[in-house]
């Protein structure tokens, strides 16, 4: 990605993957709370224009997917743990930020860390590049982060991008 984002979600809703239809991650304003939120989050409060956004790289902890649906996600995590290593290789992103809890276990099992997502908001040194932990932004995300916590949880997106 031009601005050296990932962004590694948690796993692929059903209509991301399997609906031909769609088959697309989605954070843009318009597709769900989900995406609407980290969309606003990105321009909002990281200070990203929404070109800017589409130069971010999204994929999810669950980098592969079985033709025939979904094994257990534990299980699926393990089996596609070379494909998200091989995508943080290939894209060679600055700096990584999780979504949520899975992703952050998903991230350790490529390079061992010690974050959890209580860490949300502190970006350290992981794997030749940076690690920021951010709690999930969908509305059950924000049951255990509020809105205003994780705006400011972000901000360190900010910070990494334009400096202090």
């Amino acid at each position: 990605a031009a601005l050296g984002i990932l962004v590694v979600g948690e796993a692929p809703n059903y209509a991301d993957t399997y609906d031909a239809k769609k088959q697309y991650l989605t954070y843009e304003p318009g597709t769900d709370p989900t995406g609407s939120f980290m969309f606003e989050l990105l321009v909002d409060t990281v200070g990203l224009t929404p070109a800017q956004v589409g130069d971010v790289l999204f994929a999810n902890a669950i980098a592969c997917l079985p033709a025939d649906g979904p094994p257990s996600p534990a299980r699926q995590r393990d089996h596609c743990r070379p494909w998200l290593a091989r995508l943080i290789d290939d894209a060679a992103p600055r700096i990584v930020v999780s979504l949520g809890v899975k992703p952050l276990e998903a991230l350790r099992a490529i390079e061992p860390h010690n974050l959890r997502v209580r860490d949300a908001g502190t970006a350290v040194p992981w794997y030749e590049r940076h690690l920021l932990p951010l709690y999930h932004p969908s509305r059950l995300g924000q049951v255990s982060r509020s809105a205003d916590l994780q705006r400011r949880d972000i901000a360190a997106l900010r910070a990494f991008i334009h400096g202090p």
